[in-house]
């Protein structure tokens, strides 16, 4: 009953239903793949592992829902690049400085 309260306060139910699954399947996702790739992985360790992974996406959830504390959104302009800068230049400048030899 006391979520119908705040439910008013959240937002579109769209948006809350896809950051409550994005938070809790991160967690079990996780478990799942570790459970996969690494089959060394014991009961305990993988539960600690995703109990955390579940408190903190909770504490992040909450923080995005409730507390709605803002957050700077990063520039994605190339204004301020060199004149004839373009990400295929990125890629190739990346490429060649991991090829250098001593």
């Amino acid at each position: 009953m006391g979520l119908a309260f705040v439910a008013g306060q959240l937002g579109s139910i769209f948006k809350v239903t896809i950051t409550v699954i994005g938070a809790f399947g991160g967690a079990l996702g996780g478990a799942f793949i570790m459970g996969i790739f690494i089959p060394c992985v014991e009961k305990v360790g993988a539960s600690v592992g995703m109990l955390a992974g579940l408190l903190s996406t909770a504490l992040l959830t909450y923080q995005s829902l409730a507390l709605k504390i803002p957050y700077d959104i990063l520039p994605g302009s190339i204004e301020n690049c060199p004149s004839g800068t373009n990400f295929t230049m990125v890629i190739n400048m990346a490429n060649n400085t991991s090829n250098v030899t001593e």
